[in-house]
C-alpha cells in the first residue's frame, strides 16, 4: 500500500481485498488493522473486507473493478509485492504512446528473513534492457521473448476495456477455475483479445519471499483445493486440472497467432518441463489420498506427451533439456513418491481410522510404477548413448 501511496503517476483508486484477515484471540492475524490503519491515510484507498478467505475471488473482482471503470488501465498488487513509485507513470505513458493493450515490467525476486528484516538478498531478475514493443501478428514470433514476463497476473498493466460483459465470475469458473497455474491463463487470455502489448525496460516491481511467513498461504491453499478438491467439484471439472489442458491452451494461442516453428517447439517442451516440476511439489506432494494421487500421476504419465517429452531431443539450449538426466530423476521422484505413499494409511472411515491402500489402487500404483520403471530404464539408454 505504501508503495501505491508513493506513485508519481496519481489518478488513481486503490481497491484493497482483506480476504479473510482475521482480528481475534483464536486468529490473531491482525493485517486487517494495518490495512484498516494504512487506508485512512489517503481516500484514494477503498478497503473491501471479506468475513472468509475465498481464494477464487481475486479474478472476477479485477473483471468486475474492469468494467466499473472502463476508460481506465487495471492492476493488480499482492501482499508480497511492491511496485517502484514510478510504475504507473511510466507504463501509462508507454501504453499511450503506442496504443497498447497491456503493459509488463520487469520483476526482482528477493529473499528476506521475514517481513521486518531490513536485510534482503536479491535471488533472481527478469528485465529487458530496451521497451519491447509485440503487436498482435508477431505474438508467436517474439513469445520466447515476453512470455517470462506473463507467468502471473501481477507486474503488468491492463486496458481495462478488454474485459467485456462476458469477464465475469462464469467466465473465469470456465477458463481458470480449478486448472493448473490459473494466473497463466488469465495472462494468456487477455494476450488472445490483444493488439499490441509492451514491455518496460529494466525492473518496476519486487516479489518477496519470506524465509519465516504465516502458514495460511494462498497459493498453497489454492494448489491444496485442486488436488484434494470435493467430489462436485470433480464432477463439475473432471478433466481440466491439468499439467497439458494449459500446455494446449497456450499451443493454440500460438497456432493462432503465426504458429510454431522448431524453435518455438522446443521452447515450449523446456517450459512443459519445467511444468513437471511446478506440478510436482504444487500438487501431488500435496495430495493426501493415496488414491487421487494415483490418478493425478496416472493422467500424467500415461498421456502420450509425456513419452514425446521424456524421449526428445533438444539442442542443449535449453538446461532443462541438455540432456536426460533430469527427466531421469524425475521419473524416480514420482516411483518413489508414489511406492511410498501406497504403504501410508491416509483414506479415513466413518470412525476416523485409517485405512489401507485399496486393492484397486494398488493395482492402479502397481501399472503406474510399471510405466515408470520403463521409461527411466529408456532414459538410462540416452544416457550411455
Amino acid at each position: 500500500m505504501q508503495s501505491v501511496l508513493d506513485q508519481t503517476y496519481t489518478d488513481w483508486l486503490c481497491f484493497v481485498l482483506s480476504n479473510g484477515n482475521k482480528n481475534t484471540v483464536n486468529a490473531p492475524n491482525w493485517s486487517f488493522d494495518v490495512i484498516k490503519n494504512f487506508a485512512a491515510k489517503d481516500s484514494r484507498f477503498i478497503v473491501w473486507n471479506k468475513k472468509t478467505n475465498a481464494v477464487d475471488i481475486y479474478i472476477p473482482m479485477l473483471y468486475h473493478l474492469a468494467r466499473s471503470f472502463p476508460d481506465s488501465y487495471i492492476c493488480s498488487l499482492d501482499a508480497d509485492d511492491v511496485y517502484q513509485n514510478d510504475f504507473f507513470e511510466r507504463a501509462v505513458a508507454l501504453a499511450e504512446k503506442h496504443q497498447l493493450d497491456i503493459v509488463a515490467c520487469g520483476t526482482e525476486i528477493v529473499l528476506k528473513q521475514n517481513v521486518e528484516a531490513a536485510e534482503e538478498i536479491l535471488l533472481s531478475c527478469r528485465a529487458v534492457e530496451e521497451s519491447l514493443i509485440v503487436k498482435k501478428e508477431d505474438f508467436a514470433q517474439y513469445f520466447r521473448q515476453y512470455k517470462p514476463f506473463f507467468n502471473e497476473m501481477w507486474g503488468k498493466l491492463y486496458r481495462a476495456d478488454l474485459f467485456d460483459d462476458r469477464h465475469d465470475e462464469t467466465y473465469a469458473r470456465k477458463n481458470m477455475f480449478y486448472r493448473f497455474l490459473p494466473d497463466t491463463l488469465f495472462t494468456v487470455d487477455n494476450l488472445s483479445r490483444s493488439k499490441a502489448i509492451g514491455i518496460l525496460s529494466g525492473t518496476s516491481h519486487k516479489f518477496y519471499q519470506f524465509q519465516q511467513r504465516s502458514m495460511s498461504n494462498a497459493t498453497i491453499m489454492t494448489n491444496a483445493d485442486a488436488a484434494n478438491r470435493g467430489s462436485l467439484r470433480k464432477w463439475k471439472n473432471r478433466g481440466k486440472y491439468s499439467v497439458y489442458t494449459t500446455y494446449e491452451t497456450i499451443i493454440s494461442f500460438l497456432n493462432a497467432h503465426g504458429g510454431i516453428d522448431d524453435e518455438l517447439y522446443e521452447y515450449m517442451q523446456a517450459v512443459l518441463f519445467g511444468w513437471f516440476g511446478d506440478f510436482y511439489s504444487r500438487t501431488l506432494l500435496l495430495t493426501t489420498n493415496e488414491a487421487k494421487l494415483a490418478k493425478h500421476v496416472e493422467c500424467l504419465v500415461f498421456n502420450p506427451k509425456f513419452d514425446e517429452l521424456m524421449y526428445f531431443q533438444g539442442s542443449g539450449q535449453y538446461h532443462n533439456l541438455k540432456d536426460h538426466r533430469q527427466r531421469k530423476i524425475f521419473c524416480e521422484k514420482l516411483k518413489y513418491l508414489l511406492i511410498g505413499q501406497k504403504a501410508v494409511k491416509n483414506r479415513r472411515s466413518l470412525i476416523m481410522n485409517d485405512l489401507e491402500c485399496t486393492a484397486r489402487t494398488r493395482k492402479k500404483i502397481d501399472r503406474i510404477t510399471e510405466k515408470l520403471d520403463n521409461t527411466i530404464w529408456r532414459l538410462s539408454q540416452y544416457d550411455e548413448e
